[in-house]
């Protein structure tokens, strides 16, 4: 995870929190809701963590929660600032199968 504060001198965030869930059906309103009515939940990735001005923060693997698959990233910024870039890596997974519907008829062999 890398977290880019490159350019921001004098409005660069105290601290950053970021979050993860593995919604791959969630809408957009769910993803955005406070948490007080979703159904999405977001688990903590990398904890709130200090930023520096003009850098480039770079967070190890093991520096960060391991909460397996997700398909969302929400970052959090304190109190406000501007981050350049925020970068996550990772490996894809393919796609779980659907359920194929069932043949028209009554299921008794031809």
């Amino acid at each position: 995870l890398i977290i880019d504060t490159q350019h921001f001198r004098g409005n660069f965030p105290e601290s950053v929190l970021v979050e993860a869930c593995d919604a791959p059906d969630a809408s957009t309103s769910a993803l955005l809701d406070d948490g007080s009515t979703s159904a999405v939940l977001w688990k903590q990735l990398l904890p709130r963590s200090r930023l520096r001005a003009d850098s480039v923060h770079r967070f190890a693997a093991d520096q960060l929660a391991q909460i397996g698959r997700a398909t969302h990233v929400r970052v959090s910024i304190f109190p406000d600032g501007g981050l350049m870039r925020v970068r996550a890596f990772g490996r894809a997974e393919a796609p779980m199968p659907t359920e194929q519907p069932e043949a028209a008829g009554d299921g008794a062999p031809a």
